[in-house]
């Protein structure tokens, strides 16, 4: 008796084989029997991996960037122990809106930063801002003290972590274009010359956060979804912190404001005028114009009577071969011949002389000496370029009294960006004026390349405000301080070393938007892997229908 096959079976359906019989355990057999490709699609199944589950998810891969730069941030600024910025006598005035004074012994200026600090015990007179209410905010969080600025340090590398995220989420079109736009940024905001700035009660930590914050709302108002109004309120946020820090961080109200208005004039004529396209950016474009009175009204009387008056005496005629005459020039009486030279704050300074009091002094006096001496000018200029090249301000230290390091000891762990801009800007004014206008060339250009809502665009859109931004800190310190230039100067200094970052990752995306050298980790594999899918389902079905 021959062994009946399945063809047969099918051949004859009135045939009903017994269950117990052996053409019934054929059947069972052959139907339990895999089609042939089954197992050639079990072998082009992979194996799961960490990246293979972020390939095609670049917002995930952003996020987890993020989360780790941030630690690594933290890493940086508080091990093997945390880091600040001693207080120049600046934070005093922060200090006495916020109600708080050092905790511990050790001297309280100039040699080391301080972090914890606690209620005052003698209240005195300070002006609330909302650098101090955002102190206050960190107050809340601080544990077991009034105060602790590693709180603040570890929100400065939060932000820095998220901005390379985003930097590099935007240049990813090219292979190793995410790694080397977001390594590259993630360094700039971490270095020595801006990272302690992120644990101390200068309002140049304002500024500087401000301005980080600004920039990444800047990159996504292109966002097709809800980034955008996120974006937005960073812009406005950012933006509002970075002019309201003093009058020089003031001055970045005029190129934020002015490409918000450009904005919203190439939005409006995009679309015929419609209100929704144009509303916005001209509505946040006001609103900073509040703040920014502010800041540039912040200083008190006194204040900017005294910051005039070191402008002349060390900034404009400290070296000069006839002060006397100079000052008869500005209008300013003979006797005060001899204080030129002399700190504002030294004890044998101008304060001290019986005139001062009476003594009528403005900025006008030194924008009209320096109309007329152009060297003067262009060596205020140079003083100005030497603070971004300095770094750190001189002689304050970075660590506390208690991590065992000698008073005025300042932190180097990562110096590669300040270093580099110490290099080369120590060359002088004219390679700092060279290599801001090749930067601009270049961003210029990059805008122009790339088409509307391009992610190249929405880079080099960002570095040309950093770039001027960059130009009006530069030009504002220049005509208004004389001393402590490279604190003065630093938020200029951290928006040319973004606007580097910003021209280099809008170049990586030039080849990347070409199709060749992409970034594996990008939103087409989704879609090729559907396909693939889809084309293989074919195949199956003829297989899986044999069987019946």
């Amino acid at each position: 008796m021959s062994t009946p096959q399945t063809q047969d079976v099918a051949a004859e359906p009135a045939r009903r084989p017994d269950h117990r019989s052996f053409d019934q355990a054929v059947l069972q057999t052959a139907r339990r029997t895999p089609p042939p490709s089954a197992g050639r699609q079990h072998a082009r199944r992979p194996a799961w991996s960490a990246a293979g589950a972020l390939r095609g998810r670049p917002r995930a891969l952003t996020v987890l960037l993020a989360a780790v730069l941030s630690v690594l941030g933290a890493v940086r600024v508080l091990v093997p122990t945390a880091i600040g910025l001693a207080d120049s006598g600046e934070g005093r005035t922060v200090a006495c809106s916020l109600g708080i004074e050092p905790t511990g012994g050790g001297p309280r200026y100039f040699s080391f930063s301080i972090l914890d600090w606690s209620a005052a015990t003698e209240p005195c007179a300070g002006t609330p801002t909302l650098h101090s209410a955002l102190l206050h905010v960190a107050g809340w969080l601080s544990p077991g003290a009034a105060l602790d600025l590693r709180v603040t340090a570890l929100a400065w590398c939060v932000l820095a972590g998220a901005a390379a995220a985003v930097v590099g989420h935007l240049a990813r079109g090219r292979r190793f274009g995410r790694t080397v736009a977001t390594g590259l940024t993630w360094v700039v905001l971490l270095d020595t010359a801006f990272v302690g700035y992120s644990a101390s009660l200068y309002p140049q930590a304002l500024a500087l956060a401000g301005l980080v914050l600004c920039l990444v709302g800047w990159l996504l108002l292109d966002d097709a979804g809800a980034l955008r109004w996120v974006g937005w309120a960073a812009v406005l946020g950012g933006g509002a912190s970075l002019v309201v820090a003093g009058p020089v961080t003031a001055t970045a109200a005029v190129p934020l404001v002015g490409l918000l208005v450009w904005r919203a004039v190439r939005e409006g004529r995009a679309s015929a005028w419609r209100v929704t396209s144009w509303v916005v950016p001209a509505a946040v474009a006001v609103a900073l114009l509040a703040p920014a009175v502010v800041g540039a009204t912040s200083a008190t009387a006194d204040q900017r009577k005294n910051n005039v008056w070191e402008m002349v005496s060390v900034g404009l005629l400290a070296d000069a071969d006839d002060p006397e005459a100079e000052l008869e020039d500005m209008g300013l009486p003979r006797e005060t011949e001899r204080f030129v030279g002399v700190g504002i704050w030294s004890p044998s300074s101008i304060r001290g002389w019986s005139g001062w009091p009476g003594l009528e002094l403005g900025q006008g006096e030194v924008l009209r000496y320096l109309a007329t001496h152009p060297g003067a000018a262009y060596d205020r200029l140079e003083a100005s370029v030497d603070g971004v090249a300095a770094g750190l301000p001189a002689g304050l230290g970075s660590y506390t009294a208690e991590s065992s390091e000698p008073a005025g000891a300042q932190e180097g762990r990562l110096t590669l960006f300040s270093s580099f801009q110490g290099s080369f800007l120590g060359l002088g004014a004219p390679v700092a004026l060279l290599a801001w206008g090749f930067l601009l060339w270049v961003a210029l250009a990059a805008w122009r390349t790339h088409g509307p809502r391009d992610e190249g665009r929405r880079l080099a859109e960002a570095a040309l405000l950093a770039l001027c931004v960059a130009a009006t800190q530069v030009l504002a310190v220049a005509l208004t301080e004389a001393t402590d230039v490279a604190r003065h100067v630093v938020v200029g200094s951290l928006a040319g070393g973004l606007a580097l970052c910003l021209v280099v990752a809008s170049g990586l995306t030039l080849r990347g938007e070409t199709g060749t050298g992409a970034d594996p980790g990008t939103e087409a594999e989704p879609e090729a892997t559907t396909t693939a899918t889809a084309t293989s389902a074919p195949e199956a079905a003829p297989v899986a229908g044999s069987g019946r």
